[in-house]
């Protein structure tokens, strides 16, 4: 796997997904400690798979990606 293979498996969107949630549990009332230990949660998850490093990274990354495209709509919506 390289990284050009990222988000052609649905659980890569998935992880996109998770990252996109993460980001808007913000919203809610101390999310922000939500927020913290979801993201602390999937990296731990990820560190511990039995997998190649490089498809963990990948992993990780969705998950950021997701994140990222959710943090312009948590702008807008505070």
């Amino acid at each position: 796997m390289s990284l050009r293979n990222a988000f052609r498996d649905p659980y890569d969107w998935l992880h996109a997904a998770l990252g996109f949630a993460a980001c808007l549990i913000n919203l809610l009332p101390y999310g922000w400690i939500l927020s913290m230990t979801f993201m602390f949660a999937f990296v731990v998850y990820e560190a511990l798979q039995a997998e190649k490093p490089l498809d963990s990274y990948c992993d990780l990354l969705e998950f950021l990606v997701g994140y990222a495209l959710a943090v312009p709509l948590l702008l807008f919506l505070t």
